[in-house]
């Protein structure tokens, strides 16, 4: 695929001669033809763009597209080739309903790459293609959500997969656990929740209740939300799902991006935060 990554920049109209914002700071423009390509650029709003089609773009405008692209590489507006996302495309199971309408919207926002199931996978569901697969849960089930689980990540060990749950007034998404890559899997955090609210207990009530159900294998009660909180936590999971499966403007590491993601769910306000392994969890040893 001849793909090239476009970067973030802004076109500034300062005076009679406009100047452009980039990671490499202001440069002025004195070419309107140059400013012409920049705006064809910047009116497509896509994160990639084919060299083919942006050779095109620059004949129109009758420059030399050699020069040009070298030109746009100079200010860091125009990437080297984009690498395709790892993972193709996102499964997403919640334990309730929504709306086929909203679904839809949904996925066709993502190009298809992602798809919305109420029915919680009972048998595993083997993958030749790179899938994330996202379980969200109202009503946090223990034994069933680690069976399901492990299952899963045995089977399809070039896959991902992160487990969504309500704490509090905050909805949780665990990082992307890709066994072959090795990384904390979703039970390095809840296991470790668990075990030293066993040695002391906490002042959090939702960490009580997971420790409580956790050893005796019972059911979480159901956490109920309202049309706010069901959109904001779709919202998430679709924003989760993009950066995982389409390019990205910006050069990310392994690390900057399997992050945890935290959504308020007052204030909409999220966060991302690093996972580490817990010593004692399965997947240490987890042979695919």
């Amino acid at each position: 695929m001849n793909q090239m990554r476009i970067y973030n920049y802004e076109i500034l109209n300062f005076d009679q001669q406009p100047t452009i914002y980039s990671n490499t700071g202001f440069s002025k423009i004195t070419d309107p033809r140059m400013v012409s390509v920049l705006q064809r650029l910047e009116e497509k709003q896509e994160e990639t763009i084919n060299k083919a089609e942006l050779e095109q773009i620059i004949k129109n405008e009758q420059l030399d597209p050699t020069a040009t692209v070298a030109f746009l590489k100079s200010l860091t507006i125009i990437g080297e080739p984009a690498v395709s996302p790892y993972f193709k495309k996102t499964s997403v199971f919640t334990d309730w309903e929504v709306s086929t309408e909203l679904k839809c919207s949904l996925t066709k926002r993502l190009g298809g790459k992602i798809q919305f199931h109420t029915t919680l996978p009972v048998e595993t569901i083997p993958t030749d293609q790179p899938t994330l697969f996202i379980f969200v849960y109202l009503k946090l089930k223990p034994k069933e959500l680690r069976t399901i689980y492990t299952n899963l990540a045995q089977r399809n060990p070039h896959c991902g997969f992160s487990v969504g749950f309500i704490s509090g007034r905050h909805f949780h998404l665990t990082a992307a656990y890709i066994p072959d890559v090795g990384n904390p899997c979703a039970f390095c955090t809840l296991d470790r929740i668990a075990h030293y609210e066993t040695l002391r207990s906490s002042q959090h009530y939702w960490s009580k209740i997971w420790t409580f159900c956790l050893t005796r294998k019972i059911d979480l009660p159901t956490t109920k939300i309202d049309e706010f909180q069901n959109a904001l936590i779709l919202g998430t999971i679709t924003s989760f799902s993009h950066q995982l499966t389409y390019h990205q403007r910006a050069r990310r590491t392994q690390d900057q991006v399997l992050l945890s993601r935290t959504l308020d769910l007052t204030s909409g306000e999220t966060t991302e935060d690093c996972n580490v392994h817990w010593p004692f969890c399965e997947c240490l040893g987890l042979k695919p």
